[in-house]
């Protein structure tokens, strides 16, 4: 499970990097960038927690909701978006404004 959780983690990350670079390079003014950037990070986790929307009837020891939201809290960039507070336990919505 923890090998599962770090490649998730390593996973968004690698392609929130990639989506970013790929966004500064089609949006070359930095005030339109700055506009459009904020819709941009919340569409990226949208549809990284939508891949983990099945409905499978394999058992898995973490849920869907874990495998969407266990790899958000851990990136920086999550936590700026929606202004998560460092160091507070990561109960249902009670720590960002999500």
């Amino acid at each position: 499970m923890r090998a599962t959780l770090m490649a998730l983690s390593a996973g968004v990350q690698l392609a929130y990097a990639a989506m970013e670079t790929r966004f500064r390079r089609r949006v070359t003014n930095d005030r339109i960038f700055l506009e459009l950037w904020p819709a941009a990070q919340e569409t990226f986790f949208v549809r990284y927690c939508l891949l983990w929307c099945t409905a499978s009837d394999t058992p898995n020891p973490i849920t869907a909701k874990e495998m969407c939201m266990l790899p958000l809290y851990n990136m920086r960039e999550f936590g700026d978006r929606y202004k998560c507070r460092a160091n507070t336990t990561y109960s249902a919505g009670a720590f960002c404004d999500v």
